[in-house]
């Protein structure tokens, strides 16, 4: 049987893996972090983007109409 797919997992395990720090790293209002992770990283669409059935560029406009952030 010949391999055609192999999967890496990435995050936690080759590359710190902390959503929370990124996030305030970026977004220093706390409310606005709360709603970054409870809207992105914690809705289940994420998972969707996590398993490739969600596109990057259709992540990145779903969880900006999710968060009420722009992509720009």
């Amino acid at each position: 049987m010949a391999v055609k797919n192999v999967v890496f997992d990435v995050g936690g395990v080759l590359l710190s893996w902390d959503p929370p720090s990124v996030i305030a790293q970026l977004h220093p209002d706390t409310a606005q972090q709360a709603t970054i992770r409870r809207q992105m990283f914690e809705h289940a669409d994420w998972h969707e983007f996590d398993r490739g059935a969600l596109s990057e560029d259709d992540a990145a406009t779903h969880f900006a109409n999710l968060t009420g952030l722009s992509i720009d």
